[in-house]
């Protein structure tokens, strides 16, 4: 197995499970409570990761790559704020983790669309499985 895929195969997991404490943590104390906690853990296990295997990417900062992630951490912050709101709103129903997951299909479409990367049969296949198995988790009598 190529080392991409071990680690992408661990975020899979870990990203199917990291609902289930955020869900929880909102349900106590709510989502705005929710995401201080994450982003103060984060950024702790960040400046550790940083500071002691990537101090080298510091000199690699431009205008260009900071605002670029400045531009990710407000469109990541919208998306979380929704979805812990959503959490919030829905904490007995599996729909608003379960849309999520759907994130895979909007970025197909995406790469599709914009960026000029051109899917085959079998990925459209693929993609259309998901949204269908999607709708089908979240169908209710």
């Amino acid at each position: 197995m190529p080392s991409w895929l071990f680690l992408i195969t661990i975020v899979t997991v870990l990203f199917a499970i990291n609902p289930i404490f955020n869900n929880g943590g909102v349900q106590i104390h709510g989502p705005a409570i929710q995401m201080l906690v994450n982003s103060v853990v984060y950024t702790i296990l960040v400046l550790i990761w940083l500071l002691f295997f990537r101090w080298e990417d510091v000199y690699l900062a431009t205008n260009k790559s900071l605002g670029f992630g400045v531009a990710s951490g407000v469109i990541s912050f919208i998306a979380v704020a929704a979805l812990f709101s959503a959490y919030q709103i829905a904490y007995n129903d599996l729909t608003p983790i379960t849309i999520v997951v759907s994130f895979s299909v909007v970025v197909l479409a995406i790469i599709n669309h914009f960026l000029g990367d051109k899917l085959m049969f079998h990925q459209w296949i693929g993609a259309i499985i998901t949204f269908l198995g999607i709708v089908l988790v979240n169908w209710k009598k």
